[in-house]
């Protein structure tokens, strides 16, 4: 199952996206100082999640393992999210994941979309 949690309710999933190392946008939404959705797979305990910064970031993190989620995203994303996306003209949109294991689930979630995986360079500058 996929729910989309009340904004209330966004900080219970705030230590999730922290295994991003780099959550501003997702932060940004739990704070309300950006607009977006964030779905789980458990209203209590949640074990997988995905943000949607909108217009077209995406965030996926936790359990990659969770077929049942998996299965519902693919369905988001095809009947709600890539028609909104598509509607504003947008022509692509940015998948962040938390760990390597999404790697082999990834191409299952965007099975009837064309994606291609590209690699997040960090930079540590120093004197």
């Amino acid at each position: 199952m996929i729910y989309d949690i009340s904004k209330s309710a966004f900080n219970k999933t705030r230590s999730m996206f922290k295994e991003l190392g780099y959550t501003s946008a997702v932060n940004a939404i739990i704070e309300g100082n950006r607009q977006g959705k964030i779905y789980v797979d458990d209203m209590k305990f949640p074990k997988t999640a995905f943000a949607w910064a909108k217009p077209s970031e995406y965030y996926l993190v936790g359990c990659s393992n969770n077929n049942q989620f998996n299965s519902a995203l693919t369905k988001l994303m095809t009947d709600t999210i890539n028609p909104e996306v598509i509607k504003h003209k947008i022509r692509f949109s940015v998948l962040h994941c938390s760990e390597n294991a999404w790697d082999k689930k990834i191409n299952a979630i965007l099975k009837n979309q064309h994606h291609r995986k590209s690699y997040r360079w960090s930079l540590l500058l120093s004197n």
